[in-house]
């Protein structure tokens, strides 16, 4: 059970304090301590992805569209 409130706790804090990639809106100033201790937590991988040999992967993404690729709009979606 306690597991399940630290990730909820963790969750909150990448929400609203977490800002990485193309995220606009603004962090909740109040947690950017936390929210900094948050993504050190971060872990980045280094791989070949459509001929690039150094490809960033990180273990947060910014996921902007649920949506299949398939199944967006053309101007909507990346």
């Amino acid at each position: 059970m306690v597991a399940v409130q630290i990730a909820d706790i963790l969750a909150y804090l990448m929400a609203w304090g977490v800002r990485v990639g193309g995220m606009s809106r603004p962090a909740r100033e109040e947690l950017g301590d936390l929210a900094a201790q948050v993504c050190d937590m971060r872990y980045q991988a280094r791989r070949e992805v459509d001929g690039n040999p150094d490809f960033s992967i990180w273990s947060f993404a910014v996921i902007d569209d649920l949506r299949p690729r398939g199944g967006r709009e053309e101007t909507g979606g990346q």
